[in-house]
């Protein structure tokens, strides 16, 4: 595909991130004001809430009716990319478990290089200067890795005039190509199982002026589980975690069935901040760093990466 300037694409990604200050974000707004004062919500999300440590099994997220799982993130988020990977492996892993993993930030224009990829046929080096969102590659990395077949869900026209993009008739437009590109292959192929990997006002249950992805792919049929990542930027929930003294590590709620309309997901993932790895562990790291030159930027690929374990493990320790 043709490439476009890359100011395009970080255009769009800002327009997107700027949360709160966007009437999309008013479900996410309404829900920070009633945590303050609805004890009963604040109680029945904290029995609900499960610390992520380091042998954490994510397949607990689908159920046997689960076509597709959302997992929405507040974009630039580091942290929640790196543990899309690791939901990835422990999904991809599972028996029975997800073929696809679709994607907003692949293009469809650029599934002929997420293909090659796939089979081989290019490096990811190569499949990155094909990408108009290299810093998302190591998602499809992983996802190779481990038997999944990316797939591109949005077009250049959506980031070409991302203003437009995020306009409710943009939102609606998209949805509905990400939906109808999703179900041709859920309907050629009766054993595919999805995760869809997007922006949180997309993979949200409802929105006030547009379909969000739950809602059109129920239209084809086809059954959801949504998770959103949450982070420390976000205080109400780092409030809620503190006050079950939860904060300082990942941690998932399952949100009970009474409360997924007011939460708009079925799921919470928290991240903390990664912490600096210190003591013995710090002294593991730089000693493997220096013997195997070992670059920080494999963890982010790939989830078995001995470094990575190293800062998994130190993050979800007490």
């Amino acid at each position: 595909m043709k490439h476009l300037p890359r100011f395009l694409f970080s255009a769009a990604v800002l327009a997107v991130s700027t949360l709160g200050a966007h009437p999309f974000d008013g479900p996410r707004e309404a829900l920070a004001a009633r945590l303050k004062t609805d004890a009963a919500l604040r109680q029945a999300l904290l029995q609900n809430a499960r610390p992520v440590t380091a042998d954490f099994d994510y397949t607990r997220l689908l159920d046997k009716d689960t076509d597709v799982l959302l997992l929405g993130e507040q974009h630039g988020d580091p942290a929640a990319k790196r543990e899309v990977n690791v939901i990835l492996k422990s999904l991809a892993a599972h028996n029975g478990g997800c073929t696809h993993l679709a994607s907003e930030f692949f293009l469809s224009e650029e599934q002929p290089a997420l293909d090659a990829f796939s089979s081989k046929q290019i490096t990811l080096e190569q499949l990155e200067k094909q990408l108009a969102l290299p810093g998302y590659s190591s998602a499809a990395a992983v996802a190779v890795r481990y038997g999944l077949r990316p797939l591109g869900l949005d077009s250049s026209k959506a980031l070409e005039n991302p203003a437009r993009a995020i306009t409710p008739q943009g939102m609606r437009e998209r949805s509905r190509r990400w939906g109808e590109i999703i179900a041709q292959i859920a309907r050629q192929d009766l054993t595919s199982r999805f995760i869809l990997y997007a922006g949180a006002w997309h993979t949200q249950l409802a929105a006030d002026s547009y379909p969000t992805m739950p809602a059109v792919l129920a239209e084809h049929g086809l059954k959801t589980k949504t998770a959103e990542f949450a982070n420390t930027g976000e205080r109400h929930w780092r409030t809620l975690l503190e006050e079950g003294g939860l904060a300082e590590s990942p941690v998932l709620i399952a949100v009970p069935p009474a409360y997924v309309k007011t939460v708009n997901a079925d799921f919470i993932i928290y991240l903390p901040a990664a912490k600096p790895l210190a003591g013995k562990t710090r002294e593991q790291a730089e000693k493997m760093m220096g013997e195997k030159s070992f670059n920080w930027k494999h963890c982010t690929e790939d989830p078995d990466h001995p470094l990575c374990k190293i800062q998994l493990e130190f993050n979800r320790s007490k």
